[in-house]
C-alpha cells in the first residue's frame, strides 16, 4: 500500500491537525521522542492510518522517524471532521 498526500497529523496533547505534503516536511516537523511516545496520530489523503515509529532514540541521539502505510482505514466521519480541522 502507498501513502497518498497530504498526510494529516492529530497531535494528541492539544488536539491541533497539521497537514503535512511530504513525508520529509512531516520528519523535519515532528520529533521523534514525540512519535516514540505516541503523541500524534496519522493518516493519509484517503483516510488510511499512517503509522509512525521512531528508531535510534538515546541520549545526545533525537532518533529517527520512519512514516509507514497501512491498510487500516479510518471511520469516513471521523476522517472528514479532522481532515476539516487542519491548518
Amino acid at each position: 500500500m502507498e501513502i497518498r498526500f497530504p498526510i494529516y497529523v492529530l497531535m494528541k496533547d492539544c488536539g491541533e491537525v497539521h497537514r503535512y505534503e511530504s513525508a520529509p516536511e512531516l520528519i523535519h516537523d515532528l520529533e521523534a521522542i514525540d512519535v516514540d511516545n505516541r503523541e500524534y496520530e496519522a493518516w493519509d489523503a484517503s483516510g488510511y492510518v499512517v503509522q509512525l515509529s521512531a528508531e535510534g532514540i538515546g541520549v545526545f541521539k533525537p532518533g529517527k522517524i520512519v512514516v509507514t502505510a497501512t491498510t487500516q482505514l479510518e471511520d469516513p466521519k471521523r476522517f472528514a471532521e479532522i481532515r476539516n480541522r487542519a491548518n
